[in-house]
């Protein structure tokens, strides 16, 4: 049987650069709320490792104010916390899956996040101090890819472990009994 299941300290490096990664998506769910709620209520509020499509539904229910009668920009505004809390619960659902050792849960997550940077890029050649956003998106997006590294390592190591090669030992020319 084939162990090669890294020692100790390999696998609490591992689980610890895989949890780490997966609790991004936490960070990402959480600021991107407060950010929304923030900018609808009319404040300047902005969280690096927010997302730019919260911070755009937030701006569009925030200039509500200016353009519709005040009853109709209450609605439009309950109706932008509402998909602002639908998009961080997606969020936080990638991070739950993800921390559970789920792959497709870190691709997901880290091909959304890449899609709304690009939401800072194209805004932030309007406004420059954007970049940063989009700079911190690149940042986040490396530290969910080691994650997802991470968390490839442990599942593999884990899958050899619990499925032993039952045809290691055997003579050349056996076939291990199916």
């Amino acid at each position: 049987m084939s162990n090669s299941m890294p020692p100790a300290a390999s696998y609490a490096a591992l689980e610890s650069q895989h949890r780490n990664g997966a609790n991004w998506f936490y960070w990402i769910a959480v600021l991107s709320l407060i950010t929304a709620v923030f900018q609808i209520a009319g404040g300047g509020l902005n969280f690096l490792v927010g997302l730019g499509v919260t911070l755009f539904v937030a701006a569009v229910a925030g200039a509500a104010d200016q353009q519709v009668a005040p009853e109709t920009a209450m609605v439009i505004k309950a109706i932008a916390i509402g998909v602002c809390g639908i998009v961080s619960a997606i969020f936080a659902g990638l991070g739950f899956f993800a921390r559970r050792g789920h792959i497709w849960a870190y691709v997901v997550g880290m091909l959304l996040y890449a899609l709304d940077g690009l939401i800072f890029v194209g805004l932030a050649f309007l406004d420059p101090g954007l970049w940063i956003n989009a700079a911190f998106h690149g940042f986040v997006l490396l530290c969910l890819f080691n994650g997802c590294k991470a968390a490839r390592a442990l599942n593999s190591a884990i899958r050899e472990t619990v499925e032993p090669d039952f045809g290691a030992g055997l003579e050349p020319g056996l076939e291990p009994l199916q």
